[in-house]
């Protein structure tokens, strides 16, 4: 991953580039917040990518920026290798529709007026393509004869979720960014929408970017995972390796904060972080985990740790890690 010192996949593998991705808001008189500080990923074809971290570390801001909903300040965004960031008008346009999103908030993300055949057909339309509404619905499971007519309120949340699903599946994209789209339902509905996705992504042959702030949501679904702090990549690996080999002060501190179970760490393992995130307005100097970090000391107020290869696959931005790295 060019610009983040971390290795790309594969010339031809990957499906989503991004490098170096920066996102600033204005908050107040010259007060700026640094949302996402250059973090660079890549996605392979057909692979899931979990991206993890507490509310307010960046991931959905690094999430819409993918969709240049805002636009990055800096950075790049390639799709199948075409620059996003250059895009304007129709050609932005027509690229989206092979890059969709899934939202949060299943209910407040559809038109409360429209019907689900109308909410659904309403992206195929506008670009001339077939109306396959029908088949979406029963891929996600719901009954065209009996939901299509229906509104959004008339729905549960799981059911409105799938509904949001179809309406993406609607426009036959390539890449799903999946915006913690379970947080906001009950834990049996969250695990139907986790099945649900990933039958989705071997039938319609779908690449995923899954958000969550959940460790034990994102290792079930995710082939990799980034853990994002403050704005910035921490630790990427594969998911079984992040569990069984977490080096990061700041990963092991999320794993220590998993209720008892296949995640938890061994009381010898555990790792806390101290007091309350920095504000994203002012972060901290060098490493902006630090002011929480119980590894810290005068080296990472002074430089920002680069990121580093910690075995084959297994990347880490922190002077003192948890685990040595492989010979």
């Amino acid at each position: 991953m060019a610009g983040s010192g971390t290795a790309h996949l594969r010339d031809g593998d990957e499906v989503l580039r991004v490098e170096d991705l920066t996102v600033r808001f204005p908050a107040g008189r010259r007060r700026t917040v640094h949302a996402v500080s250059g973090i660079s990923f890549d996605v392979a074809r057909g692979e899931t990518l979990g991206i993890v971290g507490e509310s307010g570390c960046g991931k959905s801001s690094a999430a819409r920026a993918v969709m240049q909903m805002p636009r990055p300040v800096a950075g790049s965004v390639r799709l199948n290798g075409l620059e996003l960031t250059g895009l304007r008008g129709e050609a932005l346009r027509r690229t989206r529709r092979r890059l969709q999103m899934i939202f949060q908030d299943p209910i407040s993300s559809l038109n409360p007026r429209r019907s689900v055949r109308d909410i659904v057909a309403e992206g195929p339309r506008v670009w001339g393509s077939r109306d396959g509404v029908d088949e979406v619905l029963e891929a996600v499971g719901l009954d065209p004869a009996t939901a299509a007519g229906r509104r959004p309120h008339e729905f549960s949340g799981g059911q409105c979720q799938r509904i949001s699903i179809a309406r993406a599946l609607a426009l036959e994209p390539e890449v799903l960014i999946c915006d913690e789209p379970v947080s906001a339902l009950d834990v049996s509905v969250q695990a139907q929408i986790l099945n649900l996705l990933e039958d989705l992504k071997a039938r319609f042959g779908l690449t995923l970017v899954f958000i969550a702030h959940d460790l034990a949501v994102i290792k079930n679904v995710s082939d990799r995972v980034l853990v994002m702090y403050l704005g910035k990549t921490c630790e990427l690996a594969p998911g079984e390796t992040l569990v069984e080999r977490p080096a990061h002060p700041y990963t092991r501190a999320l794993l220590s904060s998993v209720p008892r179970g296949p995640l938890r760490l061994t009381a010898e393992e555990e790792e806390r972080a101290g007091g309350e995130p920095p504000s994203p307005v002012d972060p901290p100097s060098g490493c902006r985990f630090r002011t929480r970090c119980p590894r810290a000391d005068a080296r990472c107020a002074a430089e920002e740790p680069a990121m580093r290869p910690l075995a084959p696959g297994h990347w880490i931005a922190c002077h003192h890690p948890a685990v040595p790295p492989v010979a």
